[in-house]
């Protein structure tokens, strides 16, 4: 079994194309390749929203959270049905682990450029965040370099909400076909 770990997998972009793969070699030829992934990462947003999220796929491996800032989030997590946790913060890498009064200060570090072979990707990093109820990407999840223009901006925003709203662009077998050929690619070195 392999887990499964944020941030791409384990979205709902993720689940919609893995729902519908199957496994086209090895022991586990012909199984759905959510069968074959023994845990998820819960890695931002409600500890619930992530398990109905996996709930809504059919996902039965175990859950891990990864929010874990204070100890009452490890009840709140074990409560949820969650299995598995991660705590970098709850370790002490966050004040917040040793004073509830203080704020946990992210010490995550963000790509804001993608340079290939020396030029600028037109595509810009982004950090879509959480989806809501409509779809829609939340206000307060997205990230992208702040030093872009309004226009860049824009088509950055435009982008991201088109692969957060994960609609498949074509048919199950054609998916199948195209996930067969590159895992046979990537194993034939």
């Amino acid at each position: 079994m392999m887990p499964m770990l944020p941030d791409t997998l384990g979205s709902r972009a993720f689940m919609k194309v893995a729902e519908r793969l199957t496994v086209p070699t090895g022991p586990h030829k012909g199984a759905p390749v959510l069968s074959v992934i023994g845990a998820a990462r819960q890695d931002s947003g409600s500890l619930e929203a992530f398990r109905s999220l996996m709930d809504e796929f059919g996902f039965k491996g175990a859950l891990m959270a990864s929010e874990i800032e204070v100890p009452g989030d490890l009840m709140t997590a074990a409560a949820s049905g969650y299995r598995l946790f991660g705590a970098g913060g709850f370790m002490g890498d966050s004040e917040k682990a040793w004073d509830a009064g203080k704020k946990n200060i992210s010490m995550a570090v963000k790509v804001l450029r993608v340079y290939v072979n020396g030029e600028r990707s037109p595509y810009s990093p982004v950090k879509t965040g959480e989806i809501s109820d409509e779809g829609k990407i939340k206000e307060g999840k997205f990230e992208a370099d702040g030093t872009l223009s309004d226009s860049e901006l824009k088509a950055v925003r435009e982008r991201a909400q088109v692969l957060a709203s994960a609609e498949p662009k074509m048919d199950a077998p054609a998916m199948q076909d195209l996930f067969d050929r590159a895992l046979a690619s990537i194993l034939s070195g």
